[in-house]
């Protein structure tokens, strides 16, 4: 029996790379704002557009077929709903 073998693009890598970075960006301040239980210092706009974008690159996503890309900002949408949870909590 033969492994299959995956192919990356270096799209999937490129996109993969920046996007792993930028998933990684948000755990220290869903960290902070557990510790502190404060979250005043968060603008709501920046929530808004992040989401918004987020949502335009799945949507991207689907239409190049990238999974990479689609996975990616699910969970970006995840972590920024995360953070949307604790303003709401937190204030």
């Amino acid at each position: 029996m033969s492994t299959p073998v995956v192919h990356i693009t270096l799209f999937d890598f490129i996109y993969g790379l920046g996007a792993s970075l930028y998933l990684i960006s948000k755990f220290p301040q869903i960290v902070k704002n557990y510790k502190t239980k404060s979250t005043k210092d968060l603008s709501v706009g920046m929530f808004l557009l992040t989401c918004i974008a987020d949502s335009s690159a799945v949507v991207a996503g689907f239409l190049i077929k990238s999974w990479s890309m689609i996975y990616m900002n699910i969970f970006a949408m995840t972590l920024t709903g995360i953070l949307v949870i604790q303003k709401l909590i937190y204030g």
